[in-house]
């Protein structure tokens, strides 16, 4: 239930590619991303299968991801930052989960994608050394890894993709995920990038 470090809470995540022209944009892909599905709201809980999630807000951009990767086996599962759908689209403090096998994991990398062919850009270290502290999910249980905005920014000739942690408390983002997962609501639940629901108001720091 650790807050985010005041002086990395944003994670400044990408330099420029506008302006370079289409052809060298696409030369920069990486191939095509395999994004974990999103678990349907009504599911029920799995067994054998553990639960990460998260709550996202997404504007003026296509597809932003983050790449969970398991210590043990080294597999990695790709995690759509929001509603993987064909099209760009803006969300909202929307709160998704994916199920992957229970394990150790860490986000070390994040790529961004287009909603429309799955064409991947370059992958990029996780800077935030928070949301990088390896976690454990067990079976039947839910990590949940904090709340994100994801913004892309145009300035002149140049592109910034933006990925910035949003600061949550735990049982808000509880009171996020059993909302929006009825049937998972009774499930184990920790929050990887929270601070405790016990702060004083006078001790939280302002969000940027």
């Amino acid at each position: 239930m650790l807050a985010p470090a005041t002086n990395e809470d944003e994670e400044h995540m990408m330099r420029g590619f506008a302006g370079m022209g289409l052809a060298l944009l696409l030369g920069l892909l990486t191939g095509c991303a395999t994004i974990e599905p999103a678990v349907q709201t009504t599911a029920k809980p799995e067994t054998g299968m553990a639960y990460v999630a998260g709550q996202f807000s997404r504007s003026n951009s296509g597809g932003f991801a983050f790449v969970l990767q398991n210590l043990d086996s080294n597999a990695e599962y790709s995690m759509s930052l929001g509603e993987d759908g064909t099209w760009p689209k803006d969300v909202k403090d929307q709160v998704l989960a994916v199920k992957l096998p229970p394990g150790r994991y860490a986000v070390k990398q994040w790529f961004t994608y287009g909603t429309l062919t799955k064409e991947r850009s370059r992958s990029h270290a996780v800077s935030n050394t928070e949301l990088s502290r390896p976690f454990q999910v067990a079976s039947g249980s839910v990590l949940f890894l904090g709340g994100f905005s994801a913004d892309t920014v145009t300035r002149g000739n140049q592109i910034f993709w933006t990925i910035k942690p949003r600061l949550l408390k735990e049982d808000e983002a509880q009171t996020a995920f059993q909302s929006a997962y009825p049937a998972l609501a009774a499930l184990p639940f920790e929050c990887h990038m929270c601070i405790s629901p016990l702060l004083p108001p006078w001790m939280v720091p302002k969000d940027r």
